[in-house]
């Protein structure tokens, strides 16, 4: 399969044509070994018997007693008279055949050959009948007698050797198209293991499968290009949150800096409160950009166990709640399971957690109305502890329940495109995973339910 390139078609045909001329020409070869081996007297033709039987039949009616031994050894024969076969060198199932001619019947016997008969009348009302068929037989009675039946011999040869040249054939045809099949794997290879910069440098001899590799080669360069330009992409969008993270600080700073200065005057507790939220606010804002700083490098921050007392953290979270809902109006409704929360020291990332809550919190109020009410709770097993928060707005459509949880997904018809299910859940689902949990979102009779839980065991 060397040389220029074939179509399928063509090669089958170039392979059956080739095959056959090689045949034709190894029987062609046989016939004419077989023609010699006569020639050479080394075998007989196959119609010996049948141009002899008259010399044959002579020579018999010449005898004065009958003696088989002047009988040709490509006969078998049989002596009879009216009562039976007297004598014969015939094997018992040709003895029977025998009996069946001797008594007029005609018809045709033998299992490779057909057997014939010719009746030799003899002296004293006996019969000698011979046996013949029309089959090649060594020249030599000794190779006829010891050796396998030599047209049969010749057969199988004739046979072995069709099937070596088939054989020949089929492999060498094979060995091209396993070529051009290796070629093609080792493209799907380089494909898959992302090889992208290197060409295939193998060629197909056959037109179909050089067109298959030709158009994987095309797919490695256009995913090649695709891969770059995805990776300048992701490289541009990190940058630019990391330029944002970095300019947010300053003006967090400047909030941090007058809330810490109000803070030190003597306000009215009304007052006192709300700076006390502005600062924990800041504090929250601080620590998110910080988290999203460490998202811009690809992996999220991994989570810092503290020994956190179980008590602390439901006020802490409680605390956010009233902060988020108190300026839109909401009704903040706190609630844990077991009531009161047992004093129990929990190890967790405290400031990762509380993060997860705000986040979900601040998702709660964006869609619960004005005097509505937002509930929240935390619950705490043997091996977890749930926080969750139930809203009162439309609930979340089938697919933000299927992307729940995936970076920068806003895009909700039910939802306004305000940051939820963005940035939020996304951070709070990488901090559950964090801690062995996960987010799970659902929806109410009232509205959206997220819930959030780790592993505390």
């Amino acid at each position: 399969m060397k040389g220029k390139q074939r179509s399928l078609n063509g090669l089958f045909w170039r392979y059956l044509l080739s095959t056959m001329a090689l045949l034709a020409g190894v029987l062609l070869a046989l016939w004419f070994v077989l023609l010699q081996l006569i020639r050479m007297g080394a075998v007989l033709p196959a119609d010996t018997g049948a141009r002899n039987l008259e010399r044959t039949t002579v020579l018999l009616q010449a005898q004065e007693t009958f003696d088989p031994g002047e009988i040709p050894f490509y006969y078998r024969w049989a002596l009879a008279d009216s009562s039976g076969i007297l004598e014969s060198n015939l094997s018992p199932k040709e003895e029977t055949w025998a009996q069946k001619v001797l008594a007029g019947e005609v018809s045709r016997h033998g299992f490779l050959y057909t057997k014939y008969y010719w009746s030799v009348p003899l002296s004293g009302g006996r019969v000698c009948l011979l046996q013949y068929d029309y089959a090649v037989c060594y020249a030599n009675p000794t190779l006829q007698e010891r050796l396998p039946d030599f047209q049969l011999l010749f057969f199988l040869v004739c046979l072995g050797c069709l099937v070596l040249v088939a054989l020949w054939r089929t492999h060498h045809y094979t060995k091209g198209l396993r070529r051009d099949a290796q070629a093609i794997t080792l493209a799907c290879n380089g494909v898959a293991q992302q090889t992208l910069d290197t060409p295939f440098p193998a060629q197909a001899q056959v037109r179909e499968l050089q067109a298959a590799l030709t158009a994987l080669d095309t797919l490695r360069r256009e995913l090649a290009a695709s891969l770059q330009d995805q990776w300048a992409g992701e490289q541009q969008k990190q940058a630019l949150l990391a330029a944002l993270a970095h300019d947010l600080k300053t003006p967090l700073t400047i909030i941090s800096g007058n809330a810490e200065l109000l803070d030190e005057d003597n306000l009215p507790p009304a007052q006192q409160a709300c700076v006390q939220a502005i600062l924990r606010g800041a504090r929250s804002a601080e620590d998110y950009v910080t988290h999203l700083q460490a998202i811009t490098t690809g992996l999220p921050p991994a989570a810092s166990a503290q020994t956190v007392s179980c008590a602390d953290l439901a006020q802490a979270c409680a605390a956010l709640g009233r902060d988020l809902t108190a300026p839109k109006g909401i009704t903040f409704s706190w609630q844990t399971d077991p009531h009161p929360l047992p004093d129990r020291a929990l190890s967790l990332d405290r400031t990762a957690f509380l993060r997860a809550a705000e986040n979900l919190l601040s998702n709660g109020v964006r869609y619960t109305p004005a005097g509505q009410t937002l509930d929240c709770g935390l619950r705490l097993t043997a091996q977890r502890l749930f926080l969750w928060v139930q809203d009162s707005g439309p609930g979340f459509s089938p697919e933000a329940l299927a992307k729940a949880g995936k970076l920068f997904y806003t895009e909700e018809p039910s939802r306004p495109q305000g940051g939820h299910l963005g940035m939020g859940l996304y951070s709070a689902a990488q901090t559950a995973r964090a801690h062995g949990g996960g987010l799970c979102l659902e929806n109410t009779s009232r509205g959206g339910r997220a819930t959030l839980w780790i592993s505390i065991s």
